[in-house]
């Protein structure tokens, strides 16, 4: 949902986004994915493999560009381009480098 500029003050130069997950009725995610999730949105604007690349150092650059191909995650794609369900799949399949 987004959040207009003018409900802050001072007035910022941009708009804002609220963001908001819902579970679907399977498991709850773990304390981990939260985390996960919240590593991935402090860098939004990197592309995901430089993203990943960034918070998790110990993970080889083709391991994550073949994770997110067999997802179907675009290298170039953004975090915030991602649904809920994508960032749980990729959330498990990264889940023994993390």
């Amino acid at each position: 949902k987004k959040v207009p500029r003018t409900v802050f003050t001072p007035v910022p130069s941009v708009d804002s986004a609220f963001i908001m997950f819902e579970n679907s009725g399977g498991e709850s995610p773990k304390k981990e994915f939260n985390e996960f999730v919240k590593k991935l949105f402090t860098q939004r604007r990197k592309n995901m493999v430089n993203n990943l690349r960034n918070n998790y150092k110990n993970v080889d650059k083709n391991v994550i560009i073949n994770k997110l191909k067999n997802i179907g995650i675009e290298r170039n794609e953004r975090v915030e381009n991602l649904s809920y369900e994508i960032l749980l799949d990729l959330y498990h399949s990264l889940s023994d480098f993390l």
